[in-house]
This record gives structure tokens, C-alpha cells and sequence, in this order.
């Protein structure tokens, strides 16, 4: 059995309850996960409130079927490839850039109950729609001392036009000899295919890698902080 499969194992039992004294306070670390260098500690997961969970600054709300996290506006225009990645992804093609560990984050969003594709596609940009649970993907930042909250494809073009609605999925990224990929590559949310990021979509388009770009008119500006608000869709 992986590493990755026996940290959410860990992480289940604790989420049921039966171990979690000191609600408040108590913290557990999942086993070590494999990454492109030595074995590397995985960030504990903490009980804040009665069903509410956090784990590297990812929240878990269970009773509503959402996890958020903080991350901040990367890009205000050009290509893209990636919405959201981490600090030191591919920042070049990445609307978005997050501290938070793509571990965390698929820990999480296993949490809430969401499967990814039993059949990850080949490689990236290839011509298939890929397969998982479907996701919505909102962002919530300060707007002239307003808080806004809106889907982040708003945020997106998609060959000039702005494109208002994306049929995210939780992909779940791929484990290669026994290395997960998300955590190496830093790849959380695609809009050009890409196996390795958690979350991607099922529009046709995404084999292009020359179709997608920043919508400068919506964006706010480079370095905004911002909340990132993933939530589990039932239908």
C-alpha cells in the first residue's frame, strides 16, 4: 500500500472522532509522503472547531462540503496554463499561487468524500476529457474594503471571449513510483490538461495550450490576496 493511501487511512480515522481529545488544540502528522527528495514529514491535521479541520492552512468544512485556503493573484495577464499553483510551480503560466502543499490539498478534498479518475490521462494536453468528481472553484477577496466572491473562471478567457462558467473535476493527481507528482510539480488546477494537477477540467479546449489567458478586465491586481473556496457538487 502507498504512503499517500495510508496518510488519508490515518486521516479518516481521526476525522471520525474516536481519537481527537482536546478538540481544540490536538494535532496529528500523517506518515511520511515520497517526494522528489528525501522523505519529507506530511503537516499535521488540527481540529479548530466541531467538524471544521485544517491541515497546512487548508480548512476542511465538512457539514458543507467546501475546503478553503489562502493564496494570492500571480498573473493580471498573458497565458495560461495552470489557475492555481504553488510557490514554486510554474509561476509563468499560473493565474494564481498558493503556500499551501498539494498534499494538503488532496488530503482535503478526499476528506470531503470526492474520487478522482481511475484512468489519469497519458500526458499533458492530451486530447481526452478527463474523468473525477466534479468541483466548483470559487475565489473571495477584498474589493475596495467589499468582500467579493465569485467563480474564479471569471478570471479567464478563453480564446479572447470571457468565459463566465468551467466544468471543473478532481482529477487527483497521479503517484509514479512512488512519487506524488502534485507535490513535486506544485500543480493544483489546470486549465491545459495536465495529469499531475488535482483538479482540471472537461471542456475540449484544454488540449490547447494556446487558448486560455488571464481576463485583465476582471482580475484584480498582481499580488492581491485572495481565498480560494473548493466545493464538493452533489448533482
Amino acid at each position: 500500500m502507498n504512503k499517500l493511501k495510508i496518510s488519508l487511512i490515518v486521516l479518516l480515522f481521526f476525522f471520525s472522532g474516536v481519537a481527537l481529545s482536546s478538540a481544540q488544540q490536538s494535532a496529528v502528522s500523517p506518515p511520511l509522503l515520497p517526494d522528489d527528495g528525501p522523505m519529507i514529514q506530511a503537516p499535521p491535521l488540527r481540529m479548530i472547531a466541531p467538524g471544521i479541520f485544517e491541515i497546512d492552512g487548508c480548512r476542511i468544512i465538512k457539514k458543507e462540503n467546501r475546503i478553503e485556503f489562502p493564496a494570492e493573484i500571480n498573473m493580471d495577464n498573458g497565458l495560461l496554463e495552470y489557475v492555481l499553483v504553488g510557490n514554486s510551480g510554474k509561476l509563468h503560466e499560473s493565474l494564481l499561487r498558493t503556500r499551501v502543499s498539494p498534499y494538503a490539498i488532496q488530503i482535503s478534498l478526499l476528506l470531503l468524500g470526492l474520487e478522482g479518475t481511475p484512468e489519469p490521462l497519458a500526458e499533458q494536453g492530451q486530447n481526452r476529457i478527463p474523468g473525477g468528481d466534479r468541483v466548483q472553484i470559487k475565489v473571495s477577496w477584498k474589493n475596495k474594503g467589499h468582500q467579493q466572491i465569485i467563480p474564479v473562471a471569471q478570471w479567464i478567457s478563453k480564446g479572447g471571449k470571457a468565459v463566465r462558467t468551467i466544468p471543473w473535476v478532481f482529477t487527483g493527481s497521479v503517484i509514479m513510483d512512488g512519487v506524488f507528482l502534485a507535490q513535486v510539480e506544485k500543480s493544483v488546477i489546470a486549465v491545459y490538461h495536465d495529469p499531475t494537477a488535482l483538479i482540471d477540467h472537461q471542456l475540449a479546449e484544454g488540449s490547447n495550450d494556446e487558448i486560455w489567458q488571464v481576463n485583465s478586465a476582471t482580475v484584480p491586481p498582481k499580488g492581491t490576496k485572495v481565498k480560494i473556496i473548493i466545493e464538493k457538487l452533489t448533482k
